[in-house]
């Protein structure tokens, strides 16, 4: 507890010498960040593998390129998104100047997940350092190997008093969440952010949660169906299952079932070879627990594709499970392995009641060649974000907020979202202290005509393009008269 309280003490102090808030030293420090991915990428790529077994080009594409693309376009955009945002005004503001100041929260704690560990604490610290905070990492036990480096790595490059990390397990990570910050962002289970949502509430601290949930992924039967199920398999058996945004299951009619599972079976061999074991591509899953968690899914499930497991090296084979019951036990919590269920559904209407009966993902997938059929399902259902004809895509696209909504969390990050999420919008208005008989409808005695021309101030709707500003600025100097002569 003492530790905790000298680290988060320490980012403050750092904080409050104001250090962190000048444009040149965030970019200076996401610079150094830059440098760091590109110095250490072996070491990086090297716990990688060792956590999850990605190979090099897998943990290239999926981890390190996300973090350089963010990087490269956060330094670019930088100065426009931190410059003060000025704001439409009203009549009885028009000599004013008025804009939304983007200025730093503080101390931010970044609790990282294990099943990517390098970018999904690496965005989120890029945001925070470039909206000028101090940041406390916190990255997943789980992926120690991870973890290890980036405690090694990141004092190496960026300033040791601002951005500190954390290592260990739950004791850690629980007196962390005792100490005061102005943010904090969590990458993990529901179950968790309801903990640490729990724990900021003591201090009033605002929480961006990335939680989870069951995506589901609707196949239409008026789609190209190789195509859809070559997206799905990629998308659902990256990194054996263990994406939170992976389509978690399936809704399809009941007459595309075996299509469905022939085509995921084809494409399967067409990614790893017909030994998926022996394939480099082929990740494992990440511990003991969670193999034995998402082993016990299959029980009394119909295995209609693979179910071969290896305990000893944590490998589930990609497995489909067909004429799943909405009732069975792989239905009740999110899969997070290679295990895709297939539940029927006999109409489009069938599907998204089906949807809107569980709790809201943080992802849904739909596929069809009807794309007025792909935004009703949108307009109808909720979740954190959306892809049509596709998986997982969403997230890639820095300009779309990457966030859940309901149990699949709240609030969002990604490019500007990012440097949003971890700001503090200031609202901002600076007047002069001139033309003071305007502002005598405001002031006491009240009068019927100080409120009659209040209204007409605030609520009248003009057409710029029609009376322009000029005849605007004439109606300020005849109110301020009139108000002279009614007083």
């Amino acid at each position: 507890m003492e530790r905790m309280q000298q680290i988060v003490g320490r980012a403050r102090a750092a904080f409050n010498s104001g250090r962190s808030r000048p444009l040149e030293f965030r970019i200076q420090q996401l610079k150094a960040l830059e440098r760091m991915v590109q110095e250490k990428e072996k070491e990086i790529l090297a716990a990688l593998k060792a956590d999850l077994n990605k190979c090099g080009h897998n943990a290239y594409s999926h981890e390190i390129l996300g973090v350089l693309g963010e990087l490269a376009l956060t330094m670019e955009k930088l100065p426009s998104w931190a410059a003060p945002q000025h704001v439409k005004k009203n009549l009885l503001t028009m000599r004013d100047e008025a804009f939304i100041n983007y200025e730093p929260l503080g101390v931010v704690l970044v609790i990282g997940a294990w099943n990517y560990p390098f970018v999904l604490v690496m965005q989120p610290l890029i945001g925070a350092i470039a909206a000028g905070n101090a940041v406390v990492v916190k990255p997943s036990e789980v992926s120690e190997n991870t973890a290890r480096v980036l405690a090694e790595l990141l004092p190496q490059y960026l300033d040791k008093e601002l951005y500190s990390v954390v290592t260990g397990g739950v004791p850690e990570t629980t007196d962390l969440l005792t100490q005061r910050f102005d943010h904090i962002l969590y990458t993990g289970s529901t179950a968790v952010g309801k903990i640490v949502m729990a724990a900021a509430a003591k201090h009033l601290t605002p929480v961006t949660l990335e939680l989870g949930g069951k995506s589901p992924c609707y196949i239409d039967r008026d789609c190209d169906l190789a195509v859809a199920c070559r997206r799905i398999t990629w998308g659902k058996y990256m990194n054996c299952g263990q994406t939170c945004i992976a389509p978690d299951y399936i809704l399809c009619h009941p007459s595309i079932q075996d299509k469905v599972v022939e085509n995921i079976k084809e494409t399967l061999k067409e990614f790893y070879g017909e030994d998926v074991k022996s394939s480099p591509d082929y990740e494992r899953i990440v511990n003991q627990r969670h193999f034995k968690r998402v082993k016990n899914l299959l029980e009394g499930q119909k295995v209609a594709l693979g179910g071969e497991t290896d305990e000893a090296s944590c490998f589930i084979a990609p497995t489909i499970l067909t004429d799943v019951s909405p009732e069975s036990k792989v239905m009740e919590e999110e899969i997070f392995g290679p295990v895709l269920p297939i539940v029927t559904v006999k109409s489009v209407e069938e599907a998204i009641d089906f949807i809107n009966r569980r709790e809201k993902p943080l992802a849904l997938y739909v596929f069809s060649n009807n794309k007025e059929l792909i935004k009703r399902v949108i307009s109808q259902t909720s979740s954190g974000g959306v892809t049509g004809n596709d998986v997982i895509m969403h997230f890639f696209l820095s300009t779309l907020p990457f966030g859940g909504v309901g149990h699949s969390g709240m609030g969002a990050y990604h490019g500007k979202h990012s440097f949003e999420t971890f700001s503090h919008r200031r609202a901002c208005l600076i007047k002069d202290l001139k033309m003071e008989s305007t502002n005598k409808m405001r002031y006491p005695p009240g009068s019927q005509k100080k409120v009659d021309w209040a209204k007409f101030f605030l609520l009248k709707r003009f057409n710029k393009a029609r009376i322009g500003l000029f005849v605007l600025a004439l109606l300020g100097v005849v109110a301020a008269v009139m108000i002279k002569v009614v007083n």
